[in-house]
C-alpha cells in the first residue's frame, strides 16, 4: 500500500434496517491480512488524520496493551501528540505506575483526568455496574471517564480522537466495526472517532510487542485485562478480583448480600461461555498466549 493511501472497506448492500459499512466476508479478509501489511493499515491511517486533524486530535490511553500501541504509533508522527488518561481513582496501582513512568521515559503530552464522583459514591447512587450488554453504558464509566474526558474536549477544542479498540476483542466492538468501520463521527461526544487497530488480533499486538520491545502493563501478569480493580461489569469479574484483591470481593459480596465465600456464586460455572466462538475465547485468554509469545 502506498504512503498515504486510505484503507476502506466497500459498502455492503443494505441488510434489513442495518446498513453495514463492510461484509462480514470482507472483515474476515481484514482479520487474516499478514500482520506487515496491519501495520502500513494503522500507520497510513494514524498518519493521514494526524495531517488532518492535528493538535486537535487525542490519544485515548488506558495503559491497556492497545492503546499503548496506538500510543508508540502516534508519537512517531507527532511526538507530543496529547494523550489522555482517565484515572478513575480505582485503576490497578500497576496501571497507574505504568502509564505516569512510561508518560515520562516517552516524553508524552500526557492529560490524567480525575473522576466527576468517586466510584464508591456512584455506586452508592446507583448501585454496582453491570454489563453493557445489559444496561448500556454503566454510570460509573460515565462519571469517572466519559464526563471528564467531554470537559477536557471542550476546553482543549479537541476535534477527534483516536483509541485502541480492535474489532476482534468481542463481539460488540466487532458489530461496532462492521456498522459504523474504523473512523466515523460519533453525535453524543461530537467527536470524530479512529481505531487505527480496527483489524489487529490479540496475537498480532503480542507479536509487535515482542518484535519492537515495547513495555507491556504489568498487570497482564495477574489479568487478562486492566480497567478498575472494582469493575462487576464484565465476564470473570469474580474469579478475577479474587486474585488479585479477596478483600474487595468480599466487600462486594456483603453489598451484595452473601454472607460467605460457600454463599457467593461459583465465578466459573456462573459465567461460563454459551458459544463455541466465547469458549474459544476462554481458552484462548491473553494471558495463556503470553506464555507462548513472550518468552
Amino acid at each position: 500500500m502506498s504512503a498515504g493511501a486510505e484503507v476502506r472497506f466497500p459498502i455492503a448492500a443494505r441488510d434489513g434496517k442495518q446498513r453495514f459499512f463492510c461484509s462480514y466476508k470482507d472483515w474476515k479478509r481484514e482479520l487474516r491480512k499478514p500482520l506487515k501489511q496491519k501495520i502500513d493499515d494503522t500507520e497510513n491511517i494514524i498518519a493521514e488524520r494526524l495531517g488532518e486533524f492535528g493538535y486537535s486530535l487525542y490519544v485515548a490511553w488506558s495503559g491497556g496493551k492497545d492503546s499503548t500501541l496506538v500510543v508508540h504509533f502516534a508519537r512517531k508522527y507527532l511526538p507530543d501528540v496529547p494523550v489522555m488518561f482517565n484515572n478513575t481513582g480505582v485503576e490497578y496501582p500497576e496501571t497507574v505506575e505504568y502509564v505516569r513512568r512510561l508518560a515520562q521515559e516517552w516524553e508524552l503530552n500526557l492529560i490524567e483526568t480525575k473522576p466527576l464522583m468517586p466510584f464508591w459514591k456512584v455506586v452508592e447512587r446507583f448501585g454496582l455496574p453491570e454489563r453493557r450488554s445489559k444496561v448500556g453504558t454503566p454510570q460509573c464509566c460515565r462519571y469517572l471517564k466519559e464526563y471528564p474526558a467531554m470537559r477536557v474536549i471542550k476546553e482543549k477544542g479537541f476535534k477527534a480522537v483516536m483509541t485502541g479498540i480492535t474489532g476482534a476483542e468481542n463481539k460488540q466492538r466487532e458489530l461496532l466495526i462492521l456498522r459504523k468501520g474504523f473512523c466515523y463521527f460519533a453525535k453524543e461526544e461530537g467527536i470524530q472517532k479512529i481505531h487505527p487497530l480496527y483489524h489487529w488480533t490479540p496475537q498480532d499486538v503480542l507479536r509487535f510487542y515482542k518484535r519492537e520491545g515495547l513495555p507491556l502493563n504489568p498487570i497482564y501478569a495477574k489479568v487478562d485485562r486492566c480497567g478498575c480493580m472494582p469493575c462487576t461489569g464484565h465476564i470473570g469479574w469474580k474469579s478475577k478480583m479474587g486474585r488479585t484483591n479477596p478483600k474487595l470481593l468480599r466487600h462486594i459480596m456483603r453489598m451484595q448480600g452473601y454472607s460467605s465465600l460457600e454463599d457467593f456464586p461459583p465465578p466459573i460455572e456462573a459465567e461460563a461461555p454459551t458459544s463455541a466462538e466465547e469458549k474459544g475465547k476462554r481458552r484462548a485468554t491473553l494471558l495463556d498466549f503470553l506464555t507462548a509469545v513472550m518468552e
